[in-house]
């Protein structure tokens, strides 16, 4: 016998196991660790910030479930691997040695960088001495908001560069030319 209503319930569970979680998790996941948030921050996150749906603590417990099968596969992500040398970078000994050993850092397709991304080219760019200067930076970024990509790949954001654009531009003197938009 045809029963209707079980089977409108079957398709429903199997649409949130096939396609509603798994998209959470990834929008999740990707979201949370490019913007450098750890399971243990979404779950604080969602304390402060709850709602009828509990959807940030379910983000928080998708986001443990995934970082335990990366540790258990011993594998890393491409968040993992700019995280990873975040934290390298954290100790100021290691940070100096590889800033001495970078000259200048060129990057390109600018607008498609993530929070984390940037906060690493910052970093390997700085001088040893004045790491938080913009001034000091060599890093040189070429980029165009307006061919902003990765935004719905990735949770990169062209308002960085923009940013960027507005930090340098903030710093031109009279006898430097002041950044513009090339046609």
């Amino acid at each position: 016998s045809f029963d209707g209503e079980e089977t409108e319930r079957l398709r429903r569970q199997s649409v949130l196991r096939t396609e509603v979680l798994p998209s959470l998790a990834f929008t999740a996941v990707r979201e949370a660790k490019s913007s450098g948030l750890t399971p243990a921050d979404l779950w604080e996150i969602a304390k402060i910030y709850p709602d009828d749906y509990d959807v940030l603590s379910i983000c928080a417990g998708l986001y443990q479930a995934y970082q335990d099968l990366l540790i258990d596969r011993e594998y890393l992500d491409y968040d993992e691997m700019i995280a990873g040398a975040l934290r390298v970078m954290a100790d100021p000994t290691a940070r100096k040695l590889w800033q001495q050993q970078v000259f200048a850092v060129f990057e390109d397709e600018a607008q498609d960088s993530s929070p984390l991304q940037e906060k690493l080219l910052r970093q390997l760019a700085a001088t040893p001495d004045d790491a938080r200067s913009i001034s000091t930076l060599n890093l040189i970024r070429v980029g165009d908001p307006n061919q902003a990509i990765n935004s719905t790949f990735t949770p990169a954001d062209p308002k960085y560069f923009r940013e960027f654009c507005q930090e340098c531009s903030d710093l031109a003197t009279p006898d430097l030319p002041r950044l513009e938009r090339m046609e």
